[in-house]
Protein backbone atom coordinates (compact mmCIF):
# COMPACT_ATOMS: atom_id res chain seq x y z
CA UNK A 1 0.00 0.00 0.00
CA UNK A 2 0.94 3.27 -1.10
CA UNK A 3 0.75 7.09 0.85
CA UNK A 4 -0.84 8.67 -2.23
CA UNK A 5 -3.91 10.86 -2.36
CA UNK A 6 -6.77 9.25 -4.52
CA UNK A 7 -8.53 11.44 -6.43
CA UNK A 8 -12.39 11.12 -8.55
CA UNK A 9 -13.82 13.01 -10.68
CA UNK A 10 -17.45 13.36 -12.06
CA UNK A 11 -17.19 11.77 -15.61
CA UNK A 12 -15.75 8.77 -13.76
CA UNK A 13 -17.86 8.09 -11.16
CA UNK A 14 -21.29 8.75 -14.09
CA UNK A 15 -19.99 6.54 -16.80
CA UNK A 16 -19.59 3.55 -13.93
CA UNK A 17 -23.15 4.07 -12.99
CA UNK A 18 -24.33 4.39 -16.42
CA UNK A 19 -22.47 0.90 -17.22
CA UNK A 20 -23.69 -0.87 -14.84
CA UNK A 21 -27.52 0.45 -15.56
CA UNK A 22 -27.27 -0.89 -18.93
CA UNK A 23 -26.05 -4.25 -18.02
CA UNK A 24 -28.24 -4.73 -14.72
CA UNK A 25 -31.43 -3.84 -17.10
CA UNK A 26 -30.80 -5.95 -20.24
CA UNK A 27 -29.66 -3.24 -22.70
CA UNK A 28 -26.31 -4.67 -23.81
CA UNK A 29 -25.92 -7.84 -25.26
CA UNK A 30 -24.99 -9.46 -22.18
CA UNK A 31 -27.11 -11.18 -19.63
CA UNK A 32 -28.64 -9.03 -17.02
CA UNK A 33 -27.08 -10.94 -14.45
CA UNK A 34 -23.58 -10.31 -15.41
CA UNK A 35 -20.80 -8.50 -13.85
CA UNK A 36 -20.03 -4.73 -15.03
CA UNK A 37 -16.23 -4.67 -15.53
CA UNK A 38 -14.32 -1.96 -16.82
CA UNK A 39 -10.62 0.24 -17.21
CA UNK A 40 -10.00 3.18 -15.27
CA UNK A 41 -7.90 6.26 -16.99
CA UNK A 42 -6.36 9.38 -14.98
CA UNK A 43 -2.94 10.59 -14.32
CA UNK A 44 -0.75 10.15 -11.51
CA UNK A 45 1.91 12.19 -10.65
CA UNK A 46 4.11 12.07 -7.98
CA UNK A 47 1.55 11.01 -4.70
CA UNK A 48 -1.55 12.15 -6.32
CA UNK A 49 -3.48 9.95 -8.61
CA UNK A 50 -6.63 11.31 -9.99
CA UNK A 51 -9.39 9.23 -11.91
CA UNK A 52 -10.93 11.29 -14.98
CA UNK A 53 -12.88 9.00 -16.74
CA UNK A 54 -14.25 5.38 -16.79
CA UNK A 55 -14.47 3.09 -20.12
CA UNK A 56 -16.22 -0.09 -20.55
CA UNK A 57 -14.20 -3.09 -22.25
CA UNK A 58 -15.31 -5.98 -23.82
CA UNK A 59 -15.21 -8.98 -21.34
CA UNK A 60 -15.28 -12.47 -21.50
CA UNK A 61 -18.09 -14.05 -18.92
CA UNK A 62 -17.48 -17.97 -17.12
CA UNK A 63 -18.89 -19.36 -14.19
CA UNK A 64 -16.57 -20.44 -11.70
CA UNK A 65 -17.83 -22.86 -8.31
CA UNK A 66 -21.08 -21.18 -9.38
CA UNK A 67 -20.21 -17.56 -9.47
CA UNK A 68 -20.52 -15.85 -12.60
CA UNK A 69 -17.49 -13.66 -12.90
CA UNK A 70 -15.96 -11.54 -16.07
CA UNK A 71 -12.55 -11.94 -17.29
CA UNK A 72 -10.74 -8.81 -18.94
CA UNK A 73 -9.73 -9.77 -22.22
CA UNK A 74 -5.70 -8.32 -22.76
CA UNK A 75 -6.00 -7.59 -26.47
CA UNK A 76 -8.90 -5.34 -25.57
CA UNK A 77 -7.15 -3.70 -22.90
CA UNK A 78 -4.30 -2.90 -25.34
CA UNK A 79 -6.96 -1.65 -27.88
CA UNK A 80 -8.71 0.71 -24.93
CA UNK A 81 -5.37 1.96 -23.98
CA UNK A 82 -4.32 2.78 -27.25
CA UNK A 83 -7.37 4.73 -27.79
CA UNK A 84 -7.50 6.57 -24.51
CA UNK A 85 -3.71 7.97 -24.46
CA UNK A 86 -3.98 8.92 -28.59
CA UNK A 87 -6.90 11.25 -27.34
CA UNK A 88 -5.43 11.30 -23.71
CA UNK A 89 -1.41 11.78 -23.86
CA UNK A 90 -1.25 12.43 -19.98
CA UNK A 91 -3.75 9.58 -19.12
CA UNK A 92 -2.42 6.62 -18.23
CA UNK A 93 -4.28 3.32 -17.03
CA UNK A 94 -5.08 3.13 -13.45
CA UNK A 95 -6.55 0.17 -12.88
CA UNK A 96 -10.49 -1.07 -13.04
CA UNK A 97 -13.81 -0.89 -11.81
CA UNK A 98 -16.57 -3.33 -10.64
CA UNK A 99 -19.71 -3.79 -8.62
CA UNK A 100 -20.58 -5.96 -5.94
CA UNK A 101 -20.73 -5.33 -2.08
CA UNK A 102 -17.72 -7.27 -0.92
CA UNK A 103 -14.22 -8.18 -1.56
CA UNK A 104 -13.27 -11.65 -2.53
CA UNK A 105 -10.41 -13.81 -4.10
CA UNK A 106 -11.97 -13.04 -7.72
CA UNK A 107 -11.37 -9.08 -6.57
CA UNK A 108 -7.50 -9.90 -5.60
CA UNK A 109 -6.78 -12.22 -8.74
CA UNK A 110 -7.91 -9.70 -11.34
CA UNK A 111 -6.19 -6.68 -9.43
CA UNK A 112 -2.91 -8.91 -9.86
CA UNK A 113 -3.70 -9.39 -13.54
CA UNK A 114 -3.44 -5.73 -14.00
CA UNK A 115 0.15 -5.10 -12.68
CA UNK A 116 1.42 -5.94 -16.07
CA UNK A 117 -0.45 -2.62 -17.05
CA UNK A 118 0.49 -0.47 -14.43
CA UNK A 119 2.10 -0.20 -11.23
CA UNK A 120 -0.21 -0.78 -8.15
CA UNK A 121 -3.05 -0.99 -9.82
CA UNK A 122 -6.35 0.22 -8.16
CA UNK A 123 -10.09 -1.38 -7.82
CA UNK A 124 -13.27 1.23 -7.83
CA UNK A 125 -15.87 -0.99 -6.67
CA UNK A 126 -19.75 0.45 -6.95
CA UNK A 127 -21.86 -1.03 -4.43
CA UNK A 128 -25.39 -1.00 -5.72
CA UNK A 129 -27.54 -2.82 -3.13
CA UNK A 130 -26.33 -0.35 -0.60
CA UNK A 131 -28.95 1.49 1.50
CA UNK A 132 -30.48 4.59 0.88
CA UNK A 133 -30.52 5.26 4.23
CA UNK A 134 -26.83 5.60 4.51
CA UNK A 135 -25.33 9.20 3.54
CA UNK A 136 -22.53 8.47 1.91
CA UNK A 137 -21.55 7.30 -1.99
CA UNK A 138 -22.02 3.78 -2.69
CA UNK A 139 -18.13 3.73 -3.72
CA UNK A 140 -15.20 2.01 -2.20
CA UNK A 141 -11.31 2.18 -3.26
CA UNK A 142 -8.90 -0.30 -3.17
CA UNK A 143 -4.80 -1.20 -3.58
CA UNK A 144 -2.97 -4.06 -2.83
CA UNK A 145 -0.79 -4.63 0.26
CA UNK A 146 2.97 -4.67 -0.37
CA UNK A 147 3.18 -8.27 -0.67
CA UNK A 148 0.39 -8.25 -3.06
CA UNK A 149 -1.83 -10.45 -0.70
CA UNK A 150 -4.79 -8.56 0.26
CA UNK A 151 -6.68 -5.57 -0.91
CA UNK A 152 -7.08 -2.98 1.22
CA UNK A 153 -9.63 0.35 1.44
CA UNK A 154 -8.55 3.42 0.89
CA UNK A 155 -9.94 7.11 1.54
CA UNK A 156 -10.55 9.19 -1.28
CA UNK A 157 -11.60 12.63 -2.72
CA UNK A 158 -14.00 13.98 -5.06
CA UNK A 159 -12.43 16.49 -7.05
CA UNK A 160 -13.86 18.62 -10.00
CA UNK A 161 -12.40 20.90 -12.41
CA UNK A 162 -13.68 24.52 -13.86
CA UNK A 163 -15.58 22.51 -17.04
CA UNK A 164 -17.04 19.51 -14.86
CA UNK A 165 -18.37 21.73 -12.43
CA UNK A 166 -20.37 23.88 -15.15
CA UNK A 167 -21.71 20.40 -16.65
CA UNK A 168 -22.97 19.22 -13.40
CA UNK A 169 -24.81 22.70 -13.15
CA UNK A 170 -26.09 22.76 -16.18
CA UNK A 171 -27.39 18.85 -15.75
CA UNK A 172 -28.82 20.01 -12.43
CA UNK A 173 -30.39 22.86 -13.96
CA UNK A 174 -31.98 20.29 -16.84
CA UNK A 175 -33.05 17.82 -14.63
CA UNK A 176 -34.97 20.35 -12.06
CA UNK A 177 -36.60 22.32 -15.01
CA UNK A 178 -37.77 19.18 -16.76
CA UNK A 179 -39.47 17.31 -13.51
CA UNK A 180 -42.15 20.17 -14.01
CA UNK A 181 -42.26 20.97 -17.25
CA UNK A 182 -40.68 20.92 -20.86
CA UNK A 183 -39.69 24.41 -21.18
CA UNK A 184 -35.86 23.71 -21.04
CA UNK A 185 -35.36 21.13 -23.18
CA UNK A 186 -38.11 23.08 -25.65
CA UNK A 187 -35.76 26.07 -25.62
CA UNK A 188 -32.58 23.91 -26.63
CA UNK A 189 -35.02 22.36 -29.53
CA UNK A 190 -35.96 25.42 -30.24
CA UNK A 191 -32.32 26.59 -30.75
CA UNK A 192 -31.35 23.79 -32.89
CA UNK A 193 -34.21 24.47 -35.41
CA UNK A 194 -32.90 27.85 -35.65
CA UNK A 195 -29.17 27.09 -35.82
CA UNK A 196 -29.92 24.34 -38.96
CA UNK A 197 -31.87 27.37 -40.74
CA UNK A 198 -29.26 29.52 -40.54
CA UNK A 199 -26.72 26.90 -42.03
CA UNK A 200 -29.00 26.42 -44.83
CA UNK A 201 -28.73 30.27 -45.24
CA UNK A 202 -25.07 29.88 -45.46
CA UNK A 203 -24.69 26.30 -47.14
CA UNK A 204 -26.80 28.05 -50.12
CA UNK A 205 -25.17 31.13 -50.40
CA UNK A 206 -22.12 29.31 -50.90
CA UNK A 207 -23.15 26.89 -53.19
CA UNK A 208 -24.35 30.63 -54.95
CA UNK A 209 -20.70 31.27 -54.91
CA UNK A 210 -18.93 28.38 -56.16
CA UNK A 211 -21.41 27.85 -58.59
Amino acid sequence: MTDRSIFIHPLAIASVCDQFTKVSSGGTKLSAESPTLGLLFGTNQANKLSIFDAEDVFYSIITENGNIEGIFIDNEIENKINLITAVYPSYRLLGWYTAGNEISSYHIKTNKSFIKYCDNPILLLLNPFQSNDIDTLPLSVYEMTSNQSALVECTFTLDSDISERIAIDAITKYVSQSNNNNSYLDSYVTSIHILEDNIDVIVTELEKYLT
